[in-house]
């Protein structure tokens, strides 16, 4: 029987809901770092994120002060949606890596080598609208029809799905 860790390539996927966190006392704390330490405290070597908000300065900024993190995003707004992909560096050593902006703000790609095996991941964020949300659907749909290795495919997601617009 193995002791120790499994081996394996620890994936996970989080709703950032923005850039920062209000405390109870009524400030606003960088949420990049607590996410950053989240995904140490449980060793995610791949993270998803999505609604991040985050514009290239604030991506930079964060490329800065995480050095042994990749950080791979497409954001067109500091207001609504985003989606990135965290890989730490720290955890698992990855070959080959290649991201892809499906729909800008909304949907990427990411494929990765490790261990000689690739892994495909897709994280998508659909706003709550409805047109938006309808739009966003059929053009993810039509993307997805054109990838190949479907069957290989690691998709993280948040529809939005709530019973009215303002949930």
């Amino acid at each position: 029987m193995l002791k120790g860790p499994k081996p394996g390539l620890k994936i996970g996927s989080l709703n950032a809901r923005g850039k920062t966190v209000t405390t109870r006392s009524g400030s606003d704390r960088n949420k990049i770092k607590l996410i950053m330490k989240w995904m140490s405290k449980h060793k995610i070597a791949i993270l998803a994120l999505i609604d991040t908000h985050w514009d290239e300065p604030i991506a930079e900024t964060i490329k800065q002060t995480y050095r042994n993190h990749q950080i791979l995003h497409s954001n067109e707004s500091t207001n609504c949606g985003g989606v990135a992909f965290v890989i730490d560096e720290r955890i698992a050593k990855i070959g080959s890596i290649n991201f892809n902006i499906l729909i800008p703000g909304r949907t990427a790609e990411l494929e990765v080598t490790y261990e000689n095996q690739k892994i495909h991941l897709v994280t998508v964020y659909v706003p709550n609208e409805k047109k938006e949300k309808i739009s966003v659907i059929k053009r993810l749909r039509k993307v997805m029809e054109k990838m190949e290795n479907k069957s290989d495919l690691v998709l993280t997601r948040d529809f939005n799905m709530a019973e009215c617009e303002i949930d």
